[in-house]
């Protein structure tokens, strides 16, 4: 795809910067933005991206580490590359995270329906030329096909890498796949210990996503699901004793 006559589009715009922007939703909420535009007149593309993140954390100096494992952190994009190149870069929290007003909805639809809001909001800013595409990874990622799926007329495109589209099926449920808590922390079938992780946030976990998308294999029979990872343990050659005990016991 890069030849070796490839090449970024020129820079010609300084940025100007406006932090901690309400930007409106329909039932009143105010959501906070961080928005960068060209020091310059005239119209512009937006790129936004939205997350649950610290939009501060999300501007940190790259230069002089550059990107990679010390900026990981950063998925919004470098609103100097955008702007210095005539786009619109405007990150925003989500409700009830940051400074953003009401409470949180966890890729809910009332949490999608607010970025619709935004995208809209933004398209008739007197800097905007009506144009906004949007991009980010992991959870930049899951608000955009979300947000796609509503079709916002203002909304032409989006770069949506690295992002889940099923909460229970991709972060839950994986068939043929084991996760188990034995002794507080969370081991797969052939003995490798992942993390640390309280079993009551694990099983606060698996309830949410059962109950919010319909599946309901573990709420309804949680001892056939704890004799069922027991046997699949024990097939994977595991000969300790799990502890399970009702949702504390995932199949994934």
């Amino acid at each position: 795809m890069l030849t070796q006559t490839w090449k970024t589009s020129e820079r010609k715009y300084r940025v100007r910067e406006a932090r901690d922007c309400a930007i409106p939703t329909a039932d009143g909420t105010k959501l906070n933005s961080f928005i960068y535009r060209p020091d310059a007149e005239g119209k512009f593309p937006v790129i936004l991206g939205v997350c649950a993140y610290s939009l501060e954390d999300q501007i940190a100096p790259i230069m002089p580490v550059g990107a990679g494992g010390i900026r990981g952190h950063m998925e919004a994009g470098d609103p100097n590359f955008y702007v210095a190149r005539g786009y619109v870069h405007v990150i925003v929290n989500v409700r009830g995270t940051g400074k953003s007003e009401g409470f949180y909805d966890f890729l809910g639809p009332q949490e999608i329906r607010d970025i619709y809001d935004a995208i809209e909001w933004l398209a008739k800013q007197e800097w905007c030329n009506g144009k906004v595409g949007m991009f980010g990874p992991s959870y930049f990622s899951m608000i955009q096909k979300r947000v796609a799926a509503l079709n916002p007329p203002a909304l032409k495109c989006i770069f949506a890498m690295y992002g889940l589209t099923d909460l229970y099926r991709d972060l839950d449920y994986h068939p043929y796949r084991v996760v188990a808590e034995l002794d507080g922390r969370i081991y797969h079938p052939d003995g490798e210990r992942f993390r640390d992780r309280a079993r009551d946030n694990l099983a606060a976990r698996q309830q949410r996503f059962a109950l919010r998308y319909g599946w309901r294999e573990v709420l309804d029979d949680p001892c056939g699901c704890a004799r069922e990872l027991a046997e699949v343990l024990t097939a994977c050659g595991w000969t300790g004793r799990p502890r399970l005990c009702g949702l504390r016991c995932t199949i994934l």
